[in-house]
């Protein structure tokens, strides 16, 4: 396995981010946090260990990638989960008319979706800028294919 690289890191980062969530959404220490987003989705908490869940698995493919090197489905679940997330943060602001001004914690979470989803759509395009370089590198240098007739 190569040394630790901006994708590694990148993976790292989602890891860190998927367990802590994982467990701070468990309730295995302390309760659940009481906030607008997570109550709205959840059914007032009643499903959050869904959440926590979905975090796991999130990890799990980040940890994935960070084993073999290239993104799978650990960044587009990572963009989900944040983008579920911060939109149930919207529907507690309009639906539940709540006051702890939820659509702040909802412009957090919606922008480091949007971060996120630029940033992997920026580096899929590097990739197949490349593997098209590469092919044509490797074509330039092996050459044409021919038939070849076992009497030459």
């Amino acid at each position: 396995m190569p040394g630790l690289n901006g994708h590694r890191v990148s993976m790292l980062g989602i890891i860190l981010i998927s367990v802590v969530s994982a467990f701070a959404y468990s309730g295995i220490l302390i309760p659940p946090i009481d906030s607008p987003g997570p109550l709205f989705l959840t059914g007032d908490g009643t499903m959050l260990w869904v959440y926590a869940v979905l975090w796991l698995i999130v990890g799990a493919l980040a940890v994935v990638d960070f084993v073999i090197g290239r993104t799978t489905w650990s960044v587009p679940a990572f963009i989900g989960i944040l983008t579920v997330w911060g939109l149930s943060f919207v529907g507690a602001w309009i639906f539940d008319g709540n006051t702890r001004d939820p659509w702040k914690t909802a412009s957090l979470y919606l922008g480091f979706a949007t971060y996120a989803l630029g940033k992997h759509l920026k580096i899929s395009e590097y990739e197949r800028r490349f593997a098209q370089v590469n092919d044509q590198l490797l074509k330039g240098m092996t050459g044409p294919i021919r038939q070849v007739d076992r009497d030459e």
